[in-house]
């Protein structure tokens, strides 16, 4: 039996549209879109049955209805387009008491869902497998992306981007924000988070190099106030000496 992989979503996407646009070109006495509308269902139903089971058919098709019309966070098709694509997001937590950057490869573009920024993470840590779904909406100017563990206990993170719609000059183009979520300590964390569309430097996703912490703080804190103003109750990171 083949498996859910080879069928793709919008296989799926294509068969329900032009199903429902069947309905409404019969209903309106439409015979130029109802035939057109014949011929896409007819062909995205052969492509879907060569690929998988009836059985599998209703899942894949009940799945799919459940995700896009469960409450969730969701944005207009035209305002994350240019989101999906491959990011890279800088974040401070800490480790056995240290604090530090770390960056994650966000790539918004395996998973299309209409009107939502979905993707699967996967990092290593102390030969350990961890996957994280990450969900991104934007509000105007302001992404904010949701991030739910997979395989482990820890709690949810959501990192704030206030400016990401912003023609600003940002240092080394990465895009400001805010962090929050659970350390590697097992404490809850508010700290720097930065999103760029290329690496700062080239490494591998997981804890950045110890020289590199003091240039991401940096380049955070330069960024974060062209357009902000911060409260004196909140304190800046500082640099390590």
């Amino acid at each position: 039996m083949v498996g859910y992989s080879n069928i793709g979503i919008w296989e799926v996407v294509s068969l329900g549209i032009s199903v429902l646009l069947l309905i409404s070109a019969k209903s309106l006495n439409e015979p130029v879109l109802a035939e057109f509308s014949a011929i896409i269902a007819g062909a995205a139903l052969g492509t879907i049955l060569s690929k998988m089971s009836l059985k599998e058919l209703v899942e894949k098709t009940n799945e799919l209805v459940e995700r896009i019309t469960i409450p969730s966070c969701t944005s207009e098709e035209e305002e994350i387009k240019n989101l999906r694509k491959r990011m890279y997001l800088y974040y401070v937590t800490t480790k056995d008491g240290k604090e530090a950057w770390r960056c994650v490869t966000v790539d918004f573009s395996r998973i299309i869902i209409p009107n939502r920024l979905e993707t699967i993470v996967t990092t290593i840590e102390n030969n350990k497998e961890f996957r994280y779904k990450l969900v991104g909406f934007v509000r105007r100017s302001r992404l904010v992306i949701y991030t739910e563990p997979i395989n482990s206990k820890e709690e949810s993170a959501i990192c704030i981007f206030p400016f990401l719609g912003k023609e600003y000059e940002w240092v080394n183009e990465a895009v400001p924000g805010i962090h929050i979520g659970e350390t590697w300590d097992h404490k809850t964390i508010v700290s720097p988070a930065l999103i760029t569309d290329s690496p700062i430097e080239k490494q591998e996703d997981g804890f950045v190099k110890d020289d590199l912490n003091d240039k991401l703080t940096s380049m955070w804190s330069r960024n974060i106030i062209k357009e902000t103003e911060i409260s004196e109750r909140i304190i800046l990171p500082k640099q390590t000496k």
